[in-house]
């Protein structure tokens, strides 16, 4: 069995998730790991050598208790520095008969990309998002179709050089080759957004620490994805200031006592600081600190109406919201989400996966809406191993890293 290793590359943690394929060709996860990171923000490498530091004490532990790991690896990216724009490619069809190959759709894509991304910018992903051959619009597929012209209308997505590179060096020093790097809100709908879900229209929302990404899906097909440099830490920075209190309390205080909606909570209910820390006194109402998280959601999905309003899908997916990231465990923020977005919503994770493939320890530990990017991470990693698409219950999600590839720095 070839190992594969994916890793998703969080401010706070890394998340490792380590496997293979069976017989079947069908994923097959060993092995799962968490460590705390360090030298990153926002996406970026600000310390190399604490980065690197840490990195290999993560991937020596890993390699202590799995036996092995491979010498590449998939990774996730993410941050403010990465850019999002449409592309379009028109090209005369190639063959006499005018039948469509493979040939046209892979030069109608690298056509696409042919815009201006700004300085210091290399293409990650070309995602096409729907064909036109002549007068025919529309179409997720033109192969073997027949016609004069074919158009092409994609997604690029691309990445500040700088940081790639840096990213890129981190691992050679440590023997390590970076075979992908995947866009997070896209390893994260690998996971955890269902073919059907992807037809009917579903917004996956990934709620990082530093920073919030989002991609909407209907027909199957992307209609819009994002980020933004806003996430949950920014709320633990809310209830540090306002409680005059430390960070690591405030993320205490967060996860035991905070709620998303404030209407739900008493102005009478409280609770004793020092049941958080003995060094901490007096008490503090749960109403004004939901509040004060409430605000800050608010804010964070504020961006995500006004993205749904801007495509006309505010109120119109039946898929609903999928939350992942370390920010979906907020207590209540289902609910909050729903009366916000006026949305169906849950929380996400690993649904794309056979449970006879995982072991039943691991499963408990991947069942877990921070695992989405990683695990997600891994079965891109797979679907690039196998030149036929049909082994993932995601076509679509993996004909984009079929052909993302190519565009790979």
């Amino acid at each position: 069995m070839k190992h594969i290793l994916g890793l998703d590359l969080g401010n706070k943690n890394f998340r490792f998730v380590l496997g293979g394929q069976d017989k079947n060709f069908k994923p097959k996860i060993l092995a799962v790991s968490e460590f705390p990171s360090s030298g990153l923000s926002k996406g970026s490498i600000l310390d190399l050598d604490e980065f690197i530091s840490k990195l290999k004490s993560a991937t020596d532990e890993l390699k202590e208790f799995s036996g092995r790991i491979p010498k590449s690896i998939s990774i996730t990216v993410a941050g403010p520095h990465m850019a999002i724009k449409e592309g379009r490619g028109i090209i005369p069809i190639s063959r006499a008969d005018g039948e469509v190959s493979s040939f046209d759709i892979d030069t109608v894509i690298r056509k696409s990309q042919e815009i201006n991304l700004g300085q210091n910018k290399s293409v990650l992903h070309v995602i096409p998002r729907e064909y036109s051959v002549d007068d025919l619009q529309k179409i997720k597929d033109p192969l073997g179709m027949h016609g004069i012209k074919l158009e092409v209308d994609s997604l690029i997505i691309a990445g500040f050089i700088p940081n790639l590179k840096t990213t890129t060096k981190a691992f050679d020093e440590l023997g390590m080759r970076v075979e992908d790097k995947i866009f997070k809100p896209l390893a994260a709908a690998r996971s955890s957004v269902s073919r059907k879900q992807e037809e009917v229209g579903t917004v996956l929302v990934d709620l990082g620490g530093d920073s919030v990404s989002f991609v909407i899906f209907e027909e199957g097909r992307i209609l819009s994805l994002g980020s933004f440099p806003i996430g949950s830490n920014h709320i633990t920075h809310d209830i540090a200031i306002c409680l005059k209190t430390s960070l690591d309390v405030a993320e205490k205080i967060k996860l035991h006592y905070g709620s998303a909606i404030s209407s739900e909570v008493q102005r009478k209910d409280v609770f004793d600081l020092s049941k958080i820390s003995p060094e901490l006194e007096g008490e503090i109402s749960k109403k004004y600190l939901a509040e004060i998280i409430e605000a800050r959601l608010e804010e964070i999905f504020g961006f995500i109406m006004a993205e749904l309003k801007k495509i006309d899908r505010f109120g119109k997916l039946p898929g609903g919201v999928v939350l992942v990231g370390s920010g979906a465990k907020m207590p209540r923020l289902v609910n909050f989400v729903k009366n916000y977005l006026r949305l169906p919503a849950r929380i996400g994770r690993p649904i794309n996966l056979e449970e006879d493939s995982v072991p039943e320890e691991i499963l408990e530990i991947i069942d877990d809406p921070s695992y989405a990017s990683a695990v997600g991470t891994f079965l891109l990693a797979i679907d690039n191993l196998n030149a036929d698409v049909s082994h993932s219950p995601s076509p679509f999600l993996s004909k984009i890293r079929k052909i993302g590839r190519m565009f790979l720095p």
